[in-house]
């Protein structure tokens, strides 16, 4: 019954802690497959839709960070490793989607696995070269060119590692050769540079025929250097940037600063920068997107709203303490007026300011952005809710760093109380919470 399993998602979604929760996104999965079987293809893709959204729109989360003279501070922006049960999760959810021809999102959630596994259990390990096997796979299953040379990297490496550990005729060895070789045969052009050079061949054509601004010379240039990003070397994806950069440049003149194809074009230019490690250059082509972005669609669209995100992870990266805690905030501020203050994304985006704000001590914004959550989430979700808690225990941290110790402690028995409630005693963020609490307390004295 479609009424009762999306009344199960919702009390699951209410129980644990965040929409990106494993057993959450587990039931999803399940779902899928439930409504896979009983006919509802579209109902089973929208279940693994929300399940992979869920997973790939995690932000960064609160940090414990230290008050002056107590020890260093958790660098803003930083990413938290997943555990097993995150990595499994996300593996189990990429092969649903694997499975229903979605290998887009599967790529996006192996890799994330992939980096997870080769930090926790080393490269040469057979789970991780099972995992990097199948990334290959769905990367392949795309059918992108410059997808194909990083799917051929990967399976070079898998098939060289398993012969290593099980030898050259232990199956899953032959098989990862199998699909290398199956992969190469259809791709000689592609392995030996040719496909590069063609494109290469084409966009000088075109430069010398027609100039730097006509139109399809400015779409080999970007034809060019999405191939070039391909190669993970490091001189072409310098000449790659260059040549997204003369394609945005030439779009912002031939069509306008704020045309589609312009838009477009800074957002490859923007991704290519970012994936250089040029974050100042990214933040740069960020902010030109943005700015026509919210010209043309307006500023809470989707695709503003988004580039609001990247642009604050940016400057998170950059260290820029200030920026970081205003681009944040910002972004909740958007998404609250889009999606209500309430909203997931409006919550975990002042969750995110208040951890900026708080490793760089400005209290005032962290315990404004942390009670902006709270009363937000008791309108919308009633005081006991997960969501409800965690803000409470993030401006709880605030007020405890800050030396305020006895409003942190009145709210820490609050936190300790609800999720005991909901939780149960045994629950880690049960005894987290009571941890926390006794500590205020030891503090007091």
């Amino acid at each position: 019954d479609a009424a009762l399993l999306s009344w199960i998602e919702g009390a699951l979604a209410a129980r644990v802690s965040g929409w990106a929760a494993p057993e959450l996104v587990d039931f999803r999965r399940e779902l899928a497959g439930a409504l896979g079987r009983a006919g509802d293809s579209a109902g089973a893709r929208a279940a693994l839709a929300r399940a992979a959204a869920s997973r790939l729109e995690i932000a960064v989360p609160v940090s414990r960070a230290k008050a002056p003279g107590k020890g260093r501070k958790r660098p803003a922006g930083a990413r938290p490793v997943m555990d097993g049960r995150e990595t499994d999760c996300e593996d189990n959810l990429a092969e649903a989607l694997h499975g229903i021809g979605e290998h887009g999102l599967a790529a996006n959630l192996l890799e994330r696995v992939a980096e997870a596994r080769r930090a926790s259990l080393g490269s040469e390990h057979l789970t991780t070269l099972d995992t990097e096997f199948r990334l290959a796979r769905s990367l392949l299953a795309q059918g992108q060119p410059y997808l194909t040379l990083l799917a051929l990297r990967l399976l070079k490496g898998v098939s060289d590692g398993l012969e290593r550990l099980l030898g050259s005729g232990d199956p899953r060895t032959l098989a990862a050769d199998e699909l290398l070789m199956t992969s190469l045969s259809g791709l000689t052009a592609i392995v030996e540079g040719h496909f590069l050079e063609t494109y290469r061949k084409d966009y000088e054509g075109l430069l010398a025929a027609r100039g730097a601004w006509d139109g399809e010379t400015l779409a080999a240039s970007e034809r060019l250097g999405a191939a070039l990003m391909g190669t993970g070397e490091a001189g072409d994806l310098a000449e790659a940037v260059a040549l997204l950069a003369q394609a945005a440049e030439g779009s912002e003149r031939v069509n306008g600063p704020d045309s589609p194809s312009t838009i477009g074009a800074l957002g490859r230019l923007a991704g290519a920068l970012d994936r250089r490690e040029d974050l100042e250059g990214a933040r740069a082509v960020t902010g030109k997107l943005i700015a026509a972005l919210e010209r043309t669609r307006g500023p809470a669209s989707i695709d503003t709203l988004k580039a609001l995100n990247e642009q604050a992870h940016i400057v998170s990266r950059l260290g820029d303490g200030p920026a970081a805690r205003d681009a944040w905030k910002l972004l909740a501020d958007r998404l609250s007026v889009a999606q209500g203050p309430a909203d997931e994304g409006a919550v975990l985006a002042r969750h995110n300011c208040v951890a900026v704000a708080v490793a760089i001590e400005d209290w005032g914004t962290a315990l404004a952005a942390s009670w902006e959550s709270v009363k937000a989430l008791e309108t919308e979700r009633g005081p006991d809710h997960p969501l409800t808690l965690t803000a409470l225990l993030d401006a709880a941290k605030v007020l405890e760093l800050n030396g305020q110790l006895r409003p942190a402690a009145d709210i820490m028995e609050r936190v300790a109380e609800g999720r005991m409630r909901i939780l149960g005693p045994g629950d880690p963020a049960t005894v987290g919470a009571r941890e926390f609490l006794a500590q205020i307390r030891n503090l007091m004295g």
